[in-house]
């Protein structure tokens, strides 16, 4: 964007003035945009004629006011109207901080407007699957690890290089399904993109498939977790039809697959929720009723939105108190047959929700916030793209891009290990699969559990 403002009297001037050696000036556009001399761009110097009628909150990154017309009268614009000192004055709204909200118009914001405020019910009790609160609301993470932490964590990753190895296994199908197969069939036109997201959805399905899970009995419902547009669902269901199928997503989407897939398929059963992980507990949901086992799914599940998933699946293996037993009989006993989760964004991981703390601290030594920051920075390196940016030449020199991106998948590999060992701790046969080729994606690892 531009840094600056000039009057177009101004630019008309310097367009006009005639540069020595019959070097050009080269303006790029009008008001507020950088000017070109020598081949070096500078910044034009303006007047307090400029700023009139613009906002007064100077930005303290960039460290100028903003540009934001103002009304009459008002210094602020009004995304910047919380620093008004007179008037009705605006304040942060306190679900979400970063709108905000006229002060007389606040109590009916948080009640009955706000995208974000939770109206607890039955099957909704805040942060009933956290342990510090809902990721999307809660302080960014913004701790860097030192370059001591860094290296502590790579010398524990290189010391146990064989064990991380050990436990990941390769599972690509080489057969593609039906439901898939007919949509590429006639969608041919499908960029490379949406190709790459529909080889994910196939292979997750035929692990789905192959480990025994995904049946085909109206008496199971498969849950997708942060299900978005329901895309693997849809494509789940048209695989196995006879299944119930329950989408769990905090955000609207246009153009849902689940919607689709009411048209196409009426015989299909499925229902969305609207709400966050978090703060949902399944034992409670109605839509279960009359459900005997429940499998979790999830394709790319961000950061802790897998810890809370993999939370909310395995609370309906706890018992009830006394007091909610009776509401429960009535909705009959379901088992959790199993797990098929692909997460994603490791860097987003938070040290107090993450499930896997045992593994790291007992087999790999990684047991503070501060290390867990490290090993979190490492996994950054599968997927930043180094090797696209530079050609390194020897791959096996120390830092290098390749050498850096091998440390990368260990990194996510241990996390995601740590994930399947607490999950197998409750009774489950786990693996850890690549389900995809580094090429496709190299978010490329699902967790596969399966009740004893």
């Amino acid at each position: 964007e531009a840094e600056f403002q000039m009057t177009e009297e101004a630019v008309a001037k310097l367009i006009d003035k005639k540069a020595e050696d019959g070097e050009k000036i080269i303006t790029v556009a009008l008001i507020g945009e950088e000017v070109k001399k020598k081949g070096k761009r500078r910044k034009l110097e303006y007047s307090e004629d400029d700023w009139k009628g613009r906002c007064e909150y100077v930005l303290p990154k960039k460290n100028r006011r903003c540009k934001m017309l103002v009304k009459p009268s008002k210094k602020f614009c009004g995304e910047h109207a919380v620093f008004e000192p007179t008037g009705d004055s605006r304040v942060r709204c306190p679900l979400d901080p970063r709108h905000t909200v006229l002060v007389s118009e606040l109590d009916a914001h948080v009640e009955k407007k706000c995208n974000s405020r939770l109206v607890e019910n039955e099957q909704l009790k805040k942060n009933v699957n956290a342990v510090q609160g809902e990721t999307r609301y809660i302080d960014k993470i913004d701790y860097r690890p030192t370059d001591g932490e860094i290296h502590y964590v790579i010398d524990a990753l290189d010391m146990n290089h064989d064990l991380i190895s050990s436990e990941v296994e390769d599972s690509i199908p080489s057969t593609t399904i039906h439901g898939i197969a007919s949509h590429l069939s006639v969608n041919e036109s499908l960029g490379s993109e949406k190709r790459k997201h529909l080889m994910q959805i196939n292979n997750i399905v035929g692990n789905f498939s192959s480990f025994g899970l995904l049946g085909n009995d109206a008496t199971r419902c498969v849950v997708d977790l942060g299900a978005g547009k329901a895309q693997l669902t849809y494509f789940t269901a048209i695989t196995a039809s006879s299944n119930r199928y329950l989408v769990v997503d905090r955000m609207g989407a246009r153009n849902k697959w689940d919607n689709r897939l009411k048209k196409e398929r009426k015989d299909i059963s499925i229902h969305r929720l609207r709400c966050s992980i978090e703060h949902l507990d399944l034992k409670k949901v109605q839509q279960l009723e009359g459900i005997e086992s429940v499998v979790g799914l999830c394709k790319h599940l961000c950061g802790s939105g897998t810890d809370a998933g993999v939370r909310c699946m395995l609370r309906l293996m706890e018992k009830e108190e006394e007091g909610e037993r009776e509401g429960m009989e009535k909705m009959g006993e379901r088992r959790l047959e199993g797990l098929v989760l692909a997460p994603c964004c490791a860097h987003k991981a938070r040290f107090t929700e993450y499930t896997g703390s045992r593994f790291l601290s007992c087999q790999l030594g990684i047991s503070t916030m501060e290390h867990f920051a490290a090993l979190r920075h490492v996994a950054t390196w599968a997927t930043c793209g180094m090797d696209e940016k530079e050609e390194d030449g020897d791959d096996e020199r120390k830092w290098s891009s390749s050498w850096k991106r091998r440390r990368g998948r260990l990194a996510k590999a241990a996390i995601e290990i740590g994930r399947a060992k607490a999950i197998e701790e409750r009774g489950f046969h786990v693996r850890v699969v690549r389900y995809v080729e580094e090429t496709v994606s190299p978010e490329n690892l699902l967790i596969l559990a399966k009740k004893l």
